[in-house]
């Protein structure tokens, strides 16, 4: 009985020592209240290791001031016709260009092109392949032939007055379900792309010239 209280007693002391011991540990942490990190446990302050939420951001990357038009929290952008695109890059504000030549829509539809393919970085909107426009402004015909495309815009559709659309000889693997909403009697060709058998069905019968293609499923 003896020899058990004796055990017992030196486990306590040893894990009394235990404890204390650990007390005195050193446990590095942010201890800023304001950071994202701050550490309760920690007892020695490193501030290399406290992290901050971005300006305009709380630490769950939440934005907590005012959003501009364009979308930027905290920022100061402008978008007057209210069309999504930011007035100090939008390339037509209003209906109608500066000089009322050319419908704004359809040059937008011109930049969103520019905007998602990388071959095109480099040009203006008028710059980029073969346009024809009407009398009142719209694009009629629209020739982008060997430009290595690799993305036709949501917003190709808005070309309520396009009467030929060429696509083909680039590098397209698909095609958004807008372009169907191109006018019924717009010829639109996509031959020579990396597009798939889905884009011969019936519900893709807007397209006029299909293959060949070389499918890259």
């Amino acid at each position: 009985m003896i020899r058990i209280i004796y055990i017992i007693t030196l486990l306590t002391f040893i894990f009394i020592g235990c404890e204390d011991l650990f007390k005195n540990d050193t446990v590095y942490g942010c201890l800023d209240e304001g950071a994202c990190n701050y550490s309760s446990i920690a007892n020695t302050s490193d501030a290399d290791l406290c992290e901050y939420p971005m300006e305009n951001f709380n630490c769950d990357e939440e934005c907590i001031v005012e959003v501009d038009d364009c979308g930027v929290c905290g920022g100061t952008g402008v978008d007057v016709d209210q069309d999504g695109v930011c007035d100090d890059i939008d390339p037509c504000l209003g209906e109608y260009s500066s000089d009322d030549s050319y419908f704004c829509d359809d040059i937008h539809v011109l930049f969103d092109f520019i905007n998602s393919n990388p071959s095109l970085d480099s040009l203006g909107i008028f710059d980029i392949g073969i346009t024809d426009w009407s009398e009142d402004g719209k694009l009629i015909y629209l020739s982008l032939v060997d430009l290595d495309l690799i993305s036709v815009p949501l917003s190709i559709g808005n070309l309520n007055s396009l009467e030929t659309l060429f696509l083909n000889d680039n590098k397209l693997n698909s095609l958004p379900e807008t372009l169907c909403n191109l006018p019924v009697t717009c010829e639109i060709y996509v031959q020579n792309n990396n597009l798939c058998s889905e884009y011969e069905s019936e519900g893709w019968g807007c397209i006029d010239q299909f293959p060949p293609q070389d499918c890259q499923e």
